[in-house]
């Protein structure tokens, strides 16, 4: 495995920027400190430029409303921001094999509908065997335009099927027929 030695840079932690060198040995970071001194496979002087790790673009609509229909690949609109892996938000219709084709790392968030208050997860349940490990999560359209919502129920039983199943949650709650503090 290589051993890559990055100089001079500005190192973004999640939490904070820092100048610092970052020295990688193979797939493992193994120490970020000021002026590395070791021997290395590749040394790149980083001055000026901004070192972090891959971010991920946790909502992304990778087909329908952007990066198919106006004919560019999806690493187009991530790669150039620092952006290595998306959570595609829209990922109803199964299309594993499309995820499947590009460079970019892609998970998926299916969505709960919600009807009579409660929530159907018929569709998830489907797409859980289509997806597999790329599956992360479940979207749920908490808004009052999008389904017959009365209370917070529906919501804690999206989070309960989620926990069950090792996944998180994404809601979209831009008209919530509730007070968001509940």
């Amino acid at each position: 495995m290589a051993k890559i030695l990055i100089k001079n840079g500005r190192v973004w932690d999640g939490e904070s920027f820092f100048d610092a060198d970052v020295f990688v040995d193979g797939t493992t970071v193994s120490k970020i400190a000021p002026n590395i001194e070791c021997e290395a496979n590749f040394v790149f002087d980083a001055k000026g430029m901004i070192v972090s790790a891959g971010l991920v673009d946790a909502h992304t609509h990778l087909r329908g409303i952007s990066c198919d229909k106006y004919g560019t690949q999806a690493e187009m609109s991530c790669f150039p921001f620092g952006v290595t892996a998306a959570a595609d938000g829209g990922a109803s219709k199964g299309d594993k094999a499309f995820l499947e084709s590009f460079m970019l790392k892609t998970l998926v968030f299916v969505a709960a509908n919600i009807k009579n208050n409660q929530p159907d997860f018929t569709n998830a349940q489907r797409l859980m065997d289509v997806y597999g490990d790329r599956m992360v999560g479940i979207k749920s359209y908490f808004d009052s335009g999008t389904g017959e919502i009365e209370n917070i129920t529906p919501l804690g039983k999206i989070c309960e099927f989620a926990h069950k199943h090792g996944l998180v949650v994404m809601v979209h709650c831009t008209n919530s027929p509730i007070a968001l503090s509940e």
